[in-house]
């Protein structure tokens, strides 16, 4: 009967026999897999990451107090969105606590 340890030392030498033969096929000018690039297809953009300190904000998750109790930071800022599309019909508003800037930063 084989046991466990010489059955695993068999699949270790397997399976380094396989990654050294693949390798050996393989030259360094050869590309190893298919690059696309989403600047070609799409107008390259520029995230310009800066916050805007927002004053007298609602309180967030104010819809159903009933179930959840309303944040109330009094620090909040808004930053630049970071997906634009102009034919979206979805609007999407997602909000952070930021310990770095010490309050919630809300992106639409």
């Amino acid at each position: 009967m084989v046991s466990y340890r010489s059955l695993v030392a068999v699949v270790l030498v397997l399976s380094l026999v396989m990654v050294i033969n693949h390798s050996a096929r393989m030259s360094a000018d050869e590309p190893t897999g298919k690059v696309v690039s989403e600047t070609s297809s799409a107008a390259a953009r520029n995230y310009d990451n800066r916050l805007k300190r927002l004053s007298n904000p609602a309180p967030l998750l104010a819809d159903h107090p009933q179930y959840v109790q309303p944040v109330r930071e009094t620090v909040r800022y808004e930053a630049n969105a970071v997906v634009v599309d102009k034919d979206a019909d979805l609007s999407v508003r997602a909000w952070r606590f930021s310990y770095n800037a010490r309050g919630i930063i809300e992106m639409p």
